[in-house]
């Protein structure tokens, strides 16, 4: 598919898939249980942008590859999430949609984070950061985890203060486990597992 990148490919350009889309891909390479998913790409943006269509055929041959890939069904027990991936950081600025249940809703979804690439505070962010407008967005869809499915299901944070000569920086790491415990925010043998990593830097 010309349009569609899963996580589990070989496609690590974040110009192609943006930051969060190519880190993804990363991650499940390296054998992180990263719940399945895939990356409607920055051209797939660029051509609805264009024409106002989005590659449907693909969207929902890969819905019904994510299907098969977590054996749940969209409508019964299989919810994603759409979320915006652009090649520059952009904390917050564009839409994600969150417990999407069926291929009608993912695609209102998929529209609205590529609209939302041009919503006000996202065209603003971009003017006091000198980020390119012509950049565009990729969007992730993603089966969820939950963190309060059951007794042995959860969620947990980390931290720490890494320092260098120019400014110090904090890594929180973020987790939610399905079904069962997480150790050390890296493993989860048998279970889903949600990594966040995020960064802020303090000068």
């Amino acid at each position: 598919m010309a349009n569609v990148f899963f996580f589990e490919g070989d496609c690590e350009d974040k110009s192609l898939l943006g930051n969060k889309g190519a880190n993804l891909v990363t991650m499940t390479r390296l054998g992180l249980p990263v719940p399945p998913g895939f990356v409607l790409s920055i051209e797939a943006y660029k051509e609805y942008q264009r024409k106002g269509k989005l590659p449907l055929e693909e969207i929902e041959q890969a819905l019904s590859w994510l299907t098969k890939k977590t054996g749940k069904k969209l409508g019964k027990d299989l919810l994603v999430s759409v979320r915006s991936s652009a090649p520059a950081s952009m904390p917050g600025m564009m839409d994600t949609l969150l417990n999407l249940e069926d291929s009608a809703k993912i695609i209102a979804a998929l529209k609205r984070v590529f609209d939302s690439w041009d919503n006000l505070r996202a065209v603003e962010y971009r003017r006091l950061n000198q980020i390119p407008s012509d950049l565009g967005t990729s969007a992730i869809v993603q089966a969820m985890v939950f963190g309060n499915k059951n007794k042995k299901s959860g969620t947990g944070t980390g931290s720490g203060i890494i320092r260098n000569h120019d400014y110090d920086f904090i890594i929180l790491i973020e987790t939610i486990a399905e079904g069962g415990t997480s150790n050390r925010g890296s493993q989860a043998t048998g279970y889903s597992l949600s990594l966040i990593v995020k960064t802020f830097y303090i000068f």
